[in-house]
C-alpha cells in the first residue's frame, strides 16, 4: 500500500511539473500539427442559444520576429519598444441559422462575420526579477459580413481588456 502511494505521488508531480520542465527548452521556429475540437459557441454575441461545432484543424506555430502565429492568433507586428506593441487583430464568428434559434425566430438567417483591424498593447507594469506583466489590450476591427456572392461592411468593434501574467507558477530549473 505504500508503495502505491509513493508511486501515485511520484506520477502525478511528473505529470504536473513535466510541462514546466519542457517548456524552459528553446522553441523552434516552426511547429506543425492536427487536433481536433470540440466547441460551444453562442449562435452571435449576446445570445442565450449556442451550438456545438466539430472542428478539424491545422495545428501551426511560427515564432518569426515579425509575424507569429500561436494558439491564441496570427499576429502581424507592426511596431513594437519595451511598452508599446502594435499589430494586427483577427476575430470571427460563424453563421447563424434563424429557425433554429428562438430569439431569432422568423428573422433572416446571420452570415459569418470576419474582423480585423489593429490592436495596441500597452505594458503598464512589469518586473523581470518577480516574472510579471500587466498591460491594457486596445484592439479596434471592423467587422464584415461575409455571404456567398459579397462582402459587407458591418461596423467596427472596440474591446478593451486588461491581461495579468505571471510566468513563474512553477520553478523552472534551466535559468
Amino acid at each position: 500500500m505504500r508503495i502505491q502511494r509513493w508511486l501515485v505521488t511520484a506520477l502525478i508531480t511528473w505529470v504536473f511539473l513535466l510541462p514546466q520542465i519542457a517548456s524552459c527548452e528553446e522553441k523552434p521556429l516552426w511547429e506543425l500539427g492536427a487536433g481536433l475540437a470540440l466547441l460551444r459557441l453562442p449562435d452571435y454575441r449576446g445570445s442565450d442559444e449556442s451550438r456545438y461545432y466539430l472542428l478539424p484543424f491545422p495545428y501551426v506555430i511560427y515564432r518569426g520576429d515579425i509575424l507569429k502565429i500561436d494558439r491564441e492568433r496570427i499576429s502581424g507586428r507592426i511596431f513594437k519598444t519595451d511598452r508599446l506593441l502594435l499589430d494586427v487583430s483577427l476575430y470571427g464568428s460563424v453563421s447563424v441559422d434563424s429557425s433554429r434559434n428562438s430569439a431569432r425566430s422568423g428573422m433572416p438567417d446571420l452570415d459569418p462575420i470576419l474582423e480585423i483591424g489593429p490592436s495596441l498593447e500597452i505594458k503598464l507594469l512589469e518586473s523581470k526579477q518577480d516574472r510579471y506583466k500587466f498591460g491594457v489590450t486596445l484592439p479596434v476591427r471592423a467587422a464584415f459580413a461575409i455571404d456567398s456572392s459579397s462582402v459587407y461592411r458591418e461596423g467596427f468593434v472596440f474591446s478593451p481588456r486588461l491581461n495579468f501574467e505571471k510566468d513563474d507558477l512553477f520553478i523552472c530549473q534551466n535559468h
